[in-house]
């Protein structure tokens, strides 16, 4: 990064935050390079970390008083150097290699060895070799500088790769191996699943495989895959999601695109959907032919992508739930097949949440812009307004 740019949005994480009784709520969190942190959206459980929750609804606002609607700093620290956002909750390292947890703590999601809520940001243990960390839906996986990989939370499918379905509420070291790469995008902890990259190159996947997502061939119902377990034998993947339903999305060195899993809605991108169910993959299949893809991001029944040259792409099923916010997003139906937002090609970086259906992606000029739904002010704004394109956030780069 540039370093004549110091305030330039870092994106390390976007939440994809939904829970309970039929509310959808979200937030954002964003690290910035001259390492300070900052929140905005929903803090129900105190998951900005801004020390309060508050669940009361004013009367005289409009809105609910636990809405966060513009960027608002955590604390005072600016030693920040990554964030990873869950179910109402968010984990971050700093520089010094500590990890940090706040917010929800239900599933024990938090690592502190209960299931008591945080609304400040709370070190986990004393350790300082924390290296990467990938928070989402209610598990939490990271690396640690010496290639070891843990996972603590939410287990019912397996998918902390522990050999049972028994929540953790401290990190757990996943077996023995000490080659797990801690770089962008190599860890995903999702709704169901959760994948891995390994330094050789390989991809890893565990936990539910009722559509095939765990690559292997063939589905198994009902039944999830407790351990890490190989995809093919490919040495050349690069970054890996889970954060779709069942659904994986894949990159390779080589700049392909490769999904696998449930394709009800056309989230995989081949070109066709099947809602009855039999239309999934169940080993990783090539998106189309191009070589130039950088980055993905998943919501629930919808895939998102930038490529190369700049370009954010989007194809699967985008729910009705946005329609007031559609603008270039695809409403009220399917598209199929990787399909352009916009014209722009000037993107670097994408974050996806699924609840409320809303987008947030960093230009290379390093200036943040938020679209789509906007319930809880998750977008930035100053307002509950959805937006149906890319507005900035703020005037800063």
């Amino acid at each position: 990064m540039n370093s004549n740019h110091s305030s330039h949005f870092k994106i390390i994480a976007i939440a994809a935050l939904f829970v309970f009784v039929g509310i959808f709520p979200a937030q954002q969190a964003h690290a910035l390079a001259n390492g300070t942190l900052w929140g905005w959206g929903m803090n129900y459980f105190g998951n900005l970390g801004l020390g309060w929750a508050d669940y009361g609804y004013d009367p005289v606002l409009g809105y609910s008083r636990d809405y966060v609607l513009s960027p608002t700093q955590v604390g005072t620290d600016t030693h920040w150097a990554s964030i990873s956002a869950g179910n109402y909750f968010v984990m971050g390292i700093k520089t010094d290699g500590t990890l940090w947890g706040w917010g929800n703590n239900y599933s024990g999601n938090l690592g502190l060895g209960d299931t008591v809520n945080r609304w400040s940001p709370t070190q986990v243990g004393t350790d300082t070799h924390w290296a990467s960390v990938s928070a989402e839906d209610s598990s939490v996986m990271a690396v640690k500088t010496d290639g070891t990989l843990w996972a603590w939370g939410y287990n019912a499918n397996g998918q902390l790769g522990l050999g049972d379905t028994i929540n953790r509420s401290l990190p757990t070291q996943v077996g023995t191996d000490t080659n797990w790469s801690a770089g962008t995008g190599k860890i995903s902890g999702g709704y169901a699943n959760s994948a891995a990259i390994k330094t050789d190159g390989t991809l890893w996947v565990w936990g539910s495989d009722i559509f095939g997502e765990t690559g292997q061939g063939s589905t198994n119902g009902a039944i999830s895959l407790y351990y890490p377990t190989q995809v093919g034998r490919e040495r050349n993947w690069d970054k890996v999601s889970t954060m779709g339903q069942f659904t994986v999305l894949a990159t390779k060195t080589n700049g392909t695109l490769w999904a696998w899993g449930d394709n009800s809605y056309g989230q995989l991108g081949l070109g066709y959907a099947d809602y009855s169910g039999n239309g999934q993959h169940s080993v990783p299949a090539q998106v189309g032919t191009e070589t130039n893809w950088s980055s993905i991001g998943q919501g629930d029944t919808y895939s998102m992508a930038l490529k190369t040259n700049g370009t954010m792409w989007v194809w699967g099923r985008i729910s009705p739930s946005i329609a007031t916010s559609c603008g270039s997003w695809i409403c009220y139906g399917v598209t199929v097949s990787p399909t352009q937002i916009g014209t722009a090609t000037d993107w670097r970086s994408l974050g996806v949440y699924p609840y409320p259906q809303s987008l947030t992606a960093i230009k290379t000029n390093g200036t943040l812009w938020d679209w789509g739904d906007n319930s809880y002010g998750n977008l930035g704004l100053g307002d509950t307004i959805a937006r149906n394109s890319p507005t900035q956030v703020g005037t800063g780069t």
